[in-house]
């Protein structure tokens, strides 16, 4: 998932800036984008 979908999704108004935690499902977001970029993952 590119950064800017992620922004997208969760800046004030968008479709899942109103989710319980979204600021950690964001972050584990980013994080995970992170370790695919730096790993052998599928």
């Amino acid at each position: 998932m590119a950064e800017e979908v992620i922004e997208a999704y969760f800046k004030p108004g968008g479709p899942l800036a109103n989710i319980t935690n979204a600021a950690n499902v964001k972050k584990s977001l980013e994080l995970m984008e992170q370790a695919q970029r730096g790993s052998d993952a599928c």
